[in-house]
């Protein structure tokens, strides 16, 4: 049975680091202190899990009234394909919208542009990352 959990990051996010050094750190070879900046304390995030075992999480930051940045969102990969990012970005963005946001941002790899796209983001401009990864800021309208 999945089960989706909020923590603070003043939790125990030892489930989150995990999940991201697997899948940023490990598979995707972005630099441990790229991927673990200090600032996670200042989001609040979601982990998915299924008997026990995080399968996908996320994190989410109010940064102006009306508006979340969302980031780190991945998925494990034995676990892709099985639709868990869908659902995953689904409750951060119901989330946001029961917190009083009416728009989501977020910077998202260039190869996963598309996924975005289908969940209502729509692509705005590159950003200059440090990872070497291209990526594009998106936006999505929460009342859409």
């Amino acid at each position: 049975m999945f089960c989706g959990l909020w923590k603070k990051g003043s939790e125990d996010l030892s489930d989150v680091y995990a999940l991201r050094r697997e899948v940023f750190v490990q598979e995707q070879n972005i630099p441990e202190d790229l991927e673990f900046t200090g600032d996670d304390g200042e989001y609040n995030h979601l982990v998915i899990y299924e008997n026990g075992v995080a399968l996908a999480t996320g994190r989410m930051s109010q940064v102006q009234d009306f508006k979340v940045h969302m980031g780190r969102i991945c998925v494990r990969k034995d676990r892709r394909g099985e639709r868990l990012g869908d659902f995953a970005v689904k409750i951060m963005k119901e989330k946001a919208f029961q917190d009083g946001a009416l728009e989501a941002e977020l910077d998202a790899q260039e190869h996963a542009v598309g996924f975005y796209e289908k969940l209502g983001f729509v692509k705005e401009h590159p950003v200059d990352e440090p990872s070497g990864i291209p990526h594009w800021h998106m936006k999505a309208d929460l009342l859409k």
